[in-house]
């Protein structure tokens, strides 16, 4: 498994806990977010927020990218955020490669 890392940013106006639409969309995907990883392969190793900075954050590991594109499209993240993707590795592992 790969390990991935969404860093993940909207506007005040696009903000679930300001927009009401926003807001239904978010709580609807976000019921259903462990299910739809379970079926693409992820795992959700961390999901944090910074509400004053309206971003997420969440840590994946994943068989793939695009299994990480997958997910990202199916919890329609894209629809009020800006997305950005990173390739990331433990720590330990880069250490064992020194």
């Amino acid at each position: 498994m790969e390990l991935f890392i969404l860093d993940m940013k909207h506007l005040p106006d696009m903000c679930p806990m300001f927009n009401p639409e926003v807001k239904h969309t978010f709580f609807e995907r976000s019921s259903h977010m462990e299910e739809v990883a379970a079926k693409l392969d992820v795992k959700i190793v961390l999901n944090m927020g910074v509400a004053i900075e309206h971003n997420i954050i969440m840590v994946l590991e994943a068989p793939s990218v695009q299994a990480v594109e997958n997910f990202i499209m199916e919890m329609q993240f894209s629809s009020f955020n800006v997305v950005n993707l990173r390739h990331a590795q433990y720590s330990e592992d880069i250490m064992k490669k020194l």
